[in-house]
């Protein structure tokens, strides 16, 4: 029996090639772009192409073969491993039935399997390796699949001539080539169907489709010569709706396939399904799980869990939070690519903070659903902690709606240093055919919304929690009566002394970030 951490494990085993591959590719793009495009004459790009075209498709075909060319030796070994734990766990059944078995390597019938089965994964790998490359939204909102090289020569193509023309400046192009192929990720196409996945999807379900064929005549044969014509499923948290009516009990050879759907598509030992069934010997194995055992897990399972305006049942939960590795690992291309492309710096810093903001929601929706965090699937492209970098650029004269995606990340004295300068502006904003009061209520409410985006935007909330509580932001009325008791003012001064420091920071504040002068809030 293998358990399913086993079988996604063993799926997973190009993924980290596959991703090396497609950043490799992806890299190579922005650094061709990046080199040419001081290029500025259309003849001097003409001249140039032949050469960068050339080397290009060598180059892909290179880096696919370093990281793709496994060999069938390398494809059987893998197999064998993962099969070996299986026959480990089933010799207690043999054991039970005082039987001897034939060890894996003498099981003449397994291993002629073996080999077939390892050609033909090596065989479906090597087609992937010949169709890869980039589905692109088209202007009509269809995607269109491009090969590798061919999505080469366009972008460079298109980079270079949109530049040499005046068309578009480098940034702009050079962040749509990156978003067009972080938005893909690397794909291989069925040319039959021109349905394309994405390469690392395609590689599992090779992987998954031979060993389903493997672990399918091993525990047939199994159950041959233990005399059984019956089989327990396999249970694991997460499985899919239709997978749970049926999983964890016991059945026949023949309701395998009537039930279970072995031999589908969608159905036991399909695609991505990690369950697994071994012999059941009636009267002498004991099931895992009973009936009641069974209804009252899978009643757990589908106990829908609140989060925000949504609720989730386990599986549901574990298909929004692959969705957000899945845009966590695009993101973090994309930092890194427009990092090498030596993009606007605002552009990196928007894309770090749009990472940032998805780990966020990744670790508060994994806690609220009881999931345990896979980050490993997010960091096995050795980026490293490409969400963190120090801002460059003066954020101070940002509007808020400009720079929501710093919410939460600003530092202490950036965050002052943008309170105060939108502070001082507010007696350009104030409409002054008013009357004086209702030109010092617009003062404080305008005052009263920029010292809330400011306390959002702080990184430390911890913080700002205090300061909501020991500093509360106060209403015109709560503010104008505070003055007239604390000042000993009547109603008329106290609003116009409301109007006069509107614009005025505590310089107790200010002084702690080195940004004191001699305007003080009252």
């Amino acid at each position: 029996m293998l358990k399913a951490s086993e079988i996604e494990r063993t799926s997973m085993v190009l993924d980290k090639p596959l991703r090396d591959l497609e950043m490799q590719i992806m890299e190579d793009i922005v650094r061709r772009i990046k080199i040419n495009g001081e290029i500025t004459r259309s003849a001097d790009w003409q001249i140039y192409r032949l050469h960068e075209l050339g080397m290009s498709k060598r180059e892909i075909k290179k880096a696919i073969a370093d990281n793709l060319d496994l060999s069938k030796a390398e494809i059987k070994e893998l197999y064998n491993d993962i099969l070996q734990k299986g026959y480990e766990w089933d010799d207690s059944i043999y054991k039970t039935k005082g039987k001897a078995r034939i060890p894996l390597e003498e099981n003449e019938g397994l291993q002629r399997l073996l080999s077939a089965v390892s050609e033909q994964t090596s065989g479906e790998l090597k087609n992937i390796s010949q169709s890869l490359g980039f589905a692109v939204k088209q202007p009509d909102g269809k995607l269109k699949f491009t090969q590798a090289a061919d999505f080469y020569q366009q972008s460079l193509d298109n980079a270079i001539m949109g530049i040499a023309s005046g068309a578009f400046d480098y940034n702009t192009i050079i962040k749509k080539v990156i978003s067009d192929m972080t938005n893909s990720g690397l794909r291989t196409v069925d040319y039959a169907t021109g349905w394309s996945n994405r390469a690392d999807v395609a590689a599992r379900r090779s992987v998954m489709t031979g060993l389903s064929q493997l672990t399918a005549k091993m525990n047939e044969d199994n159950a041959k010569e233990l005399g059984t014509d019956y089989f327990e499923v396999t249970w694991h948290s997460g499985a899919r709706p239709s997978h749970q009516e049926w999983q964890g009990k016991v059945y026949s050879k023949k309701e395998l396939e009537t039930i279970c759907g072995l031999g589908t598509v969608t159905g036991l030992c399909g695609a991505n399904c990690y369950h697994d069934y071994y012999p059941f010997i009636p009267g002498i194995s004991e099931r895992s799980y009973t009936d009641e055992e069974l209804a009252q897990m899978n009643a757990e399972e589908n106990k829908p869990v609140k989060y925000g305006d949504k609720e989730y049942t386990k599986y549901e939960a574990l298909q929004r939070q692959r969705k957000l590795e899945t845009a966590m690992r695009a993101q973090r291309q994309k930092i890194h690519l427009l990092e090498e492309a030596g993009a606007d710096e605002e552009d990196i810093i928007n894309a770090r903070c749009r990472y940032r903001g998805t780990s966020q929601e990744y670790t508060r929706f994994s806690k609220a659903m009881g999931l345990p965090q896979q980050r490993e699937r997010v960091n096995a492209d050795g980026l490293g902690n490409i969400g963190v970098g120090k801002t460059k650029i003066d954020l101070t004269q940002k509007d808020y709606s400009d720079i929501i995606d710093m919410k939460g990340k600003m530092s202490d004295i950036d965050v002052r240093k943008w309170y105060r300068h939108h502070n001082k502006n507010i007696p350009q904003l104030i409409d002054k055919s008013k009357s004086i009061e209702e030109q010092a209520r617009q003062a404080c409410e305008l005052r009263n919304k920029y010292r809330f985006q400011a306390r959002e935007l702080m990184e430390d909330q911890k913080a700002r929690k205090a300061l909501d509580q020991t500093d509360p932001i106060i209403s015109f009325e709560d503010l104008v009566s505070d003055k007239m008791a604390r000042k000993n003012m009547s109603r008329e001064d106290a609003v116009a002394d409301t109007l006069k420091t509107a614009v005025k920071t505590r310089r107790s504040v200010d002084k702690r970030y080195g940004l004191e002068d001699h305007n003080e809030e009252i």
